[in-house]
């Protein structure tokens, strides 16, 4: 028994796998490490922008559009998006002021309003000025967001965040970047379609392979079943980092 051990261990095939299964202990510790690092951070960005109302020139002295009983021209639809997506919690008392959202003086801000917010208990206090939205300072954990939608008049508007918040140089930009959406852990699931019922066939492949004395070929199908499993579990544990940390807001 110790000779197929020791037959096994020196085999080159079992080596390859052994080196495999070390590259990935270390490359998960990697990712651990960097994961859990303090890391503070907001993101911001347009979710949405949409033209509602546009009106020729040649016809704009025989149509009028009103809102509230004013007259508005090329009616913009904006939704904003703030979220909390480090993994430190963001204090009222780091903000060193309201977080506002400018427009230019071209543009009229017809109506803001918060649409949606993560936690459902997270309270904003918002206002309108001429060509800016007040957000005042309010406590966000990880993952907390909030969506602001706003009507605006006038020219196309371009718009900027202006926040001065401690250990955050700069607002990250929202929905943006590469993501893996998560998925339940092998064998359960998997992002490949089949891949468990792929590893389990491999293995079995594998274990025929040994019993007809064809150790070669039943270390290959260990060394395909292991990357795959490896495969897997990289992918999910990139997938949850990537929902709790990242800087996505989901449409509803």
């Amino acid at each position: 028994m110790s000779a197929s051990i020791a037959e096994l261990i020196r085999d080159p095939l079992w080596q390859f796998v052994g080196v495999l299964l070390a590259l990935a202990g270390f490359a998960a510790s990697y990712l651990q490490y960097r994961a859990g690092r303090a890391r503070r951070e907001l993101a911001f960005g347009v979710l949405v922008s949409r033209k509602l109302v546009a009106i020729a020139d040649e016809v704009t002295s025989r149509v009028s559009i009103q809102l509230d009983g004013h007259p508005v021209s090329n009616v913009y639809m904006f939704e904003f998006g703030i979220k909390n997506s480090g993994n430190q919690p963001i204090l009222r008392d780091n903000f060193d002021e309201a977080f506002q959202i400018h427009f230019e003086p071209e543009t009229s801000i017809l109506s803001a309003q918060v649409t949606r917010v993560h936690p459902s208990t997270l309270a904003v206090s918002m206002s309108r000025k001429a060509h800016s939205i007040v957000i005042e300072p309010l406590l966000l954990n990880p993952g907390d967001h909030l969506v602001i939608q706003s009507l605006t008049s006038g020219k196309r508007p371009n718009c900027s965040a202006k926040a001065r918040i401690a250990s955050i140089s700069s607002l990250a930009p929202i929905n943006t970047g590469w993501r893996v959406t998560p998925q339940p852990f092998f064998p359960f699931s998997h992002p490949m379609n089949g891949a468990s019922m792929i590893v389990w066939s491999t293995l079995g492949m594998a274990a025929g392979a040994y019993a007809l004395d064809n150790r070669s070929a039943a270390f290959a199908f260990v060394g395909i079943a292991t990357v795959l499993f490896f495969l897997s579990l990289s992918l999910w544990f990139m997938g949850k980092r990537g929902l709790n940390g990242g800087r996505y807001i989901d449409e509803i």
